[in-house]
């Protein structure tokens, strides 16, 4: 099994990133990388024996937990000069903080036999690779037409241990296993997204404009349908959208805390519809999922 760790990159930088690619393919006939396979290596492993994989997944787990790393791309360049480049690559910048992780990824997997890096870890996305000397005063030209070269920010909170598994079309990637975040963020995520979905915002608005208590009325049901039927139209529709965003933002703020992790945008989706189904407010009565339910499971 050919093996490296990696921060994935959220869905719209990789997107950005894409539309770049696209755009300068026509300028050079490079061998491009599809936008889908970039990534931040942190650890190239190499040939690791399938029967291994077990222990070197459980020494991965092991290392100690991060905090969300600032990641930024930005900026495009030449590997090892432009003259005579070898690689075109997009600039990542973050604090030392990524450089302590993939020391301490290296450190970590040198006790299972891993050779140490031997070079200085230089975080970068291979956008293409050049393999012989070709011109390249067009692409040149299209690097300096292009209106900005920054591609997007995020916060990573995890990484992954990768396949590389190489075919006559290019490298395949499957990914093998992740890393979550800190215990303090993944905490945050549940708690966060369980206390936002026991809102009780049908409740709160009947209160704030009549001055009765909904749960005294109709159905006794605090949701939108209850305040629809109850008092008015409008105060149904407002219940309705606010209970929607419930279950947006919590699984938005879990993809935003960890680098868009899909493992905490689900659990961040679950603990949102058990707060609004089972609210830790005692004068909320219980409810079903409901629209936080549906739109959190379509957000994860």
């Amino acid at each position: 099994m050919r093996l490296f760790t990696a921060i994935d990159l959220p869905p719209e930088v990789v997107r950005r990133l894409d539309q770049l690619i696209a755009a300068l393919k026509p300028s050079a006939r490079l061998h491009w990388s599809p936008a889908r396979n970039l990534h931040i290596t942190t650890k190239f492993v190499g040939e690791w024996p399938e029967a291994r994989l077990a222990e070197l997944v459980q020494a991965l787990a092991a290392l100690a937990p991060i905090e969300p790393i600032s990641i930024e791309v930005r900026g495009l360049g030449f590997f090892p000069n432009p003259p005579a480049p070898r690689v075109f690559w997009a600039g990542i910048h973050a604090p030392p903080s990524l450089a302590e992780l993939a020391r301490q990824t290296d450190r970590v997997l040198h006790r299972l036999g891993v050779p140490l890096e031997t070079r200085p870890f230089s975080p970068h996305l291979t956008l293409a690779r050049i393999k012989e000397p070709i011109p390249l005063d067009r692409l040149h030209a299209s690097l300096a037409a292009l209106p900005s070269t920054e591609f997007g920010a995020f916060p990573a909170a995890s990484f992954h241990l990768y396949q590389s598994t190489l075919n006559p079309s290019g490298s395949v990637y499957t990914r093998l296993a992740e890393f979550s975040p800190a215990p303090m963020t993944g905490a945050l995520i549940l708690v966060g997204a369980y206390l936002l979905g026991g809102v009780p915002f049908g409740y709160l608005l009947v209160r704030m404009k009549t001055g009765r208590d909904v749960r005294a009325m109709g159905s006794g049901n605090i949701g939108a349908t209850n305040v629809l039927r109850t008092t008015s139209r409008t105060l149904g529709v407002i219940t309705l959208l606010l209970d929607i965003a419930k279950g947006y933002l919590a699984v938005w703020a879990a993809g935003r805390l960890t680098g868009g992790s899909p493992v905490w945008m689900s659990a961040a989706a679950l603990a949102v519809m058990a707060g609004h189904a089972y609210p830790v407010f005692p004068e909320v009565p219980r409810r079903q999922g409901g629209w936080p339910a549906l739109w959190a499971r379509s957000c994860a």
